[in-house]
């Protein structure tokens, strides 16, 4: 029998399907609870009343809600925790949207005693994206030998930080000169002023892919490879970037990124995120306690409010808006060429974001973003609750096929910032233009050369001593790649 679950578990292990111990699934699950405690806690002490223009000035919990939200936290939580594996980045994408998204959606309903409807489609959505993660997983991808190209190696290596400057010096000429986004309260005007002097489809989306992903990944390369200075540089650069639109996605997606990349250096296996959700509870909780100081009113203010509960709030403020109203069938976004035969958005307006900061808030100064089941029941009501999840974690799967067994550090900037924008935006505007789709073809050429520690970190071979070009790289080359410790 021993003999047997060893065999079982080195095949799983050689898949890269090796599971969470099970003290590390208890330490998740609770550190999910205490995360959603902590919600509680700071959304009566800190947040209501003194945010009451976010949506924030109810304050209503009820003994029947509060069960009922932790008990359906629960039906959702093990599941998730119970498919914990330790080698299949697309996990991360997935635990780390059930943290932001789903969790705070359990707490908003509890303390604004919202309607039962909002959290069954709630637990509808992420059921979907739970089983989807479940049967996406059973696909085998048929392994492929990577092969030697110094060219392609060359050119895939440089391409991230050629992009960079590229869009650095766009910045430059865009801001008429180097400007540096440090003050957060001055996001608010760059963005403003970015809507009266548009970039263009081909600019704007060159400035999202490289301001949210690949100018991060080019200062985890840097800084993997102990080249600081440089690393300094593309951090620079990219902040000039952000100064473009006043996304502060693009900020904290790059101090993040430096953060973990210090953290987690070359480790390959995620069994690190086990410790996410009592860290995030932590966090969330020194923000309340600490609200009469900076340090508390500025966690509070932009991780707890504006990244936990004012997506949550818009989430529902959509989906209680469409409920009655008919929906958009992607006629505003994704199939708005169809206008021109005839079919017109239903709701006749351009700009459905800054319609709804007007339905939510009463101002047109907010746009305000569906995300998550927002925008999926904004288009097709519950069919878009099981299609759109299907969807998301489809190509979420798809990460597996190119980053798996690498170091998280390569792929760590396109996992807060896909994460954010999904939990902020439209399904298929994160995916097609902030930065996924393009990260995900770049992953998938640089596997065939090995993968990332191969192109970036294997030390460069002596002329006449290595593999010709379309050779196969050796076993200690493709070793090299893994990015593991």
């Amino acid at each position: 029998m021993n003999i047997c679950d060893n065999a079982v578990s080195t095949k799983r292990e050689s898949e890269g399907c090796s599971p969470f111990s099970l003290g590390r699934k208890v330490l998740m699950l609770g550190g999910i609870l205490f995360f959603r405690a902590s919600l509680d806690y700071v959304y009566a002490s800190a947040l209501c009343p003194y945010y009451a223009l976010y949506g924030m000035s109810i304050y209503d919990p009820d003994a029947g809600w509060l069960l009922i939200s932790y008990a359906l936290l629960l039906l959702m939580a093990v599941p998730c925790v119970l498919m914990a594996e330790s080698h299949r980045p697309s996990y991360l994408f997935v635990g780390a949207l059930f943290l932001l998204c789903f969790v705070p959606n359990t707490s908003l309903y509890y303390v604004q005693h919202l309607p039962h409807y909002f959290i069954l489609y709630s637990c509808l959505f992420w059921s979907m994206v739970l089983l989807g993660y479940y049967f996406f997983g059973q696909i085998r991808w048929r392994p492929r030998e990577p092969i030697a190209a110094p060219r392609g190696s060359r050119f895939l290596a440089a391409a991230p930080f050629l992009l960079t400057l590229v869009v650095f010096l766009y910045a430059v000429y865009y801001n008429g000169g180097v400007s540096f986004a440090f003050n957060l309260a001055d996001y608010y005007d760059m963005r403003q002023e970015s809507f009266t002097a548009p970039l263009g489809p081909i600019w704007q989306r060159l400035v999202s892919w490289t301001g949210c992903v690949f100018a991060p990944f080019g200062v985890a390369v840097c800084l993997l490879k102990r080249r600081y200075g440089m690393a300094a540089a593309l951090a620079l650069f990219d902040l000039s970037i952000t100064a473009i639109n006043g996304m502060k996605t693009y900020l904290f997606t790059l101090v993040l990124t430096i953060g973990l990349v210090l953290v987690l250096r070359r480790r390959a296996d995620l069994r690190w995120f086990a410790w996410a959700p009592l860290m995030l509870g932590a966090v969330v909780m020194v923000g309340g306690l600490l609200f009469d100081t900076k340090i508390g009113l500025f966690i509070s203010n932009y991780i707890t409010r504006r990244v936990l509960f004012t997506t949550s709030h818009n989430a529902w403020g959509f989906i209680e808006y469409f409920h009655d109203q008919e929906k958009l069938y992607e006629l505003h976004h994704l199939l708005r060429w169809l206008n021109q035969f005839g079919f017109e958005n239903p709701l006749g307006v351009d700009d459905v974001s800054q319609h709804m900061g007007t339905v939510i808030h009463g101002t047109a100064d907010n746009k305000n973003p569906a995300g998550t089941i927002g925008d999926a029941y904004m288009n097709f009501g519950i069919f878009g609750l099981v299609v759109y999840p299907l969807v998301m974690v489809s190509l979420y799967c798809l990460m597996d096929r190119v980053v798996a067994r690498q170091a998280v550090a390569f792929y760590v900037p396109v996992l807060i910032s896909t994460t954010e924008f999904m939990v902020n935006g439209n399904l298929f505007s994160v995916f097609l233009s902030y930065g996924y789709l393009p990260f995900l073809v770049y992953a998938f050429f640089v596997s065939r050369y090995g993968g990332f520690g191969a192109v970036f970190l294997a030390p460069p071979k002596k002329e006449g001593m290595g593999n010709r070009s379309g050779h196969r790289l050796s076993v200690a080359s493709r070793a090299g790649g893994e990015g593991a410790e």
